[in-house]
């Protein structure tokens, strides 16, 4: 998260540890596969395990940056096209949380 102004840090780090305690927050969303919760100017995709009891998160960017989505659609988190849905989830930006 190097790069990320001192409040927007803060913000999405104080985020990402909540999660760790409640993942599925009231203010998150459902998104094949998985969860998006907003922060203020960022986003965050990602995935619950509840088995393991880990939260796998896969993205954190800007919501008015179109490379964030192109990222998540690369990763096969988002789905532009019917066909598209069958492709596996690619976790090429992992960062495991433990919950509970």
């Amino acid at each position: 998260m190097r790069g990320y102004p001192p409040k927007a840090f803060k913000q999405v780090a104080a985020k990402v540890f909540v999660l760790g305690f409640n993942p599925r927050p009231h203010d998150s969303k459902r998104v094949s596969p998985g969860c998006r919760v907003d922060v203020g100017e960022y986003r965050i995709f990602y995935q619950v395990d509840d088995e393991a009891r880990m939260v796998n998160i896969l993205v954190i960017g800007k919501r008015s940056n179109d490379e964030t989505y192109r990222l998540i659609r690369r990763l096969g988190f988002l789905w532009s096209t019917v066909e598209e849905k069958g492709k596996p989830l690619r976790r090429g930006f992992p960062f495991m949380l433990a919950f509970g």
